[in-house]
């Protein structure tokens, strides 16, 4: 049995609709070039829009959107997934679609 036919039509396009940000979601992502992978992938990832979530731990600024009005950091905009519980990095590739994560089993 193909495990992806359950997912088949439930793939919302990011240019038609974005999820709620800072939720989790499934994302295909379509690699850059040059970087090895040659297909898309599924990966589990957040959008974060422009100046949604406060950085307290500013390590590199270059990394951040700075609010010169408000003197606030923020994270950049585009699609973060998760390292660990501490940390998120930008995927690294464009991200064409998304869909919620299915409900793990109790």
């Amino acid at each position: 049995m193909n495990v992806f036919k359950f997912f088949i039509g439930k793939w919302v396009s990011v240019k038609k609709r974005l999820p709620q940000a800072g939720n989790y979601v499934l994302v295909t992502v379509r690699p850059k070039e040059g970087r090895g992978i040659k297909h898309n992938y599924v990966q589990e990832a957040m959008y974060i829009p422009r100046h949604y979530w406060e950085v307290y731990d500013v390590i590199c600024e270059e990394d951040y959107d700075y609010d010169e009005e408000n003197d606030i950091y923020y994270w950049k905009e585009g699609w973060y997934f998760p390292e660990n519980d501490e940390m998120l990095y930008l995927v690294d590739g464009e991200v064409t679609h998304w869909m919620p994560s299915p409900k793990p089993i109790e």
